[in-house]
């Protein structure tokens, strides 16, 4: 009798192993594979919800598409100009801007517009931008901070990049190496996403260096936030304005600590619980 019961009770245990490896049911767990949006969506979601309590999860739920005026960052010492397909802060005390502000999707980097040979004032600047001119044989090269194929769609949006608003003295082996791989990382990698937003900036840490008749300020540093405000990951660089052939994830840092180095609030517009979260973030995106 003792041998019959042992041998049911084994079989039972046996029966219940079977079932928990596999269906997962015995742990808990589902193991249903993820795609890669949605375990990033659900790493974010889990670690908000750890820091603020269980009712995170649910109000994140239903978060609004947020404009891209809602996402464009506070001028600090600049005014702020908007163009048909971007914005800006224009700091005239260094004719240069704080900061440029743009979406980008697919759609923006397909199509056949042509780029410019020369970059222009910027008609909407009152005290006029830096001009051309000014960085003629500077040894320093006319960088984009919205890059021009980030506006292949619309010929019109092509020739708004070439305002020299747009544009900031830029170390040459940086600008045609390490920045242009970024950027063009960036657009490699834009088929992942639905669309993007993308800040790009300088940052002045002593106005030493000038340039040109306009006196234009040479930055010590450049900045590129890539947030896909889909799910709010975001990656955020910082490097100094001198040759790098290659960009890597040791210049990644947090927006936190990019809004201590420069001054700027950049997503002060959304609620304070996204910024929390989003806003320590390093590398969150993988570009």
């Amino acid at each position: 009798m003792l041998k019959k019961i042992f041998l049911v009770v084994l079989f039972l245990v046996l029966m219940l192993a079977y079932k928990v490896l596999t269906t997962g049911t015995g742990s808990g767990n589902n193991t249903k594979s993820l795609s890669n949006d949605e375990v990033i969506k659900q790493v974010h979601l889990d670690d908000l919800t750890i820091n603020q309590g269980n009712q995170t999860k649910k109000k994140l739920q239903s978060i609004p598409r947020y404009s891209v005026n809602d996402l464009l960052p506070k001028p600090h010492q600049g005014t702020v100009i908007k163009h048909d397909s971007y914005a800006l802060s224009y700091v005239e005390d260094y004719e240069l801007s704080e900061w440029v502000a743009h979406q980008l999707t697919i759609n923006h980097i397909r199509g056949q517009a042509k780029r410019r040979s020369r970059f222009k004032y910027d008609p909407l600047i009152k005290t006029k931008s830096a001009s051309h001119k000014d960085l003629t044989n500077s040894g320093f090269d006319r960088g984009h901070l919205l890059p021009a194929a980030d506006r292949k769609s619309k010929q019109k949006d092509m020739n708004q990049t070439f305002y020299m608003s747009n544009v900031a003295p830029q170390d040459r082996c940086l600008n045609q190496k390490g920045w242009r791989k970024l950027e063009e990382e960036i657009r490699k990698q834009l088929p992942e996403y639905d669309s993007l937003f993308i800040v790009t900036g300088t940052v002045v840490t002593k106005a030493n260096l000038t340039l040109g008749d306009n006196d234009v300020v040479v930055p010590q540093y450049f900045y590129k936030i890539i947030l896909d405000y889909k799910s709010f990951c975001s990656s955020t660089y910082l490097v100094p304005n001198s040759c790098l052939e290659d960009i890597d994830k040791s210049y990644q840092i947090s927006i936190d600590s990019l809004e201590k180095i420069s001054g700027i609030d950049f997503f002060g517009k959304l609620p304070k619980s996204f910024q929390t979260n989003f806003e320590s973030q390093v590398g969150c995106l993988g570009i």
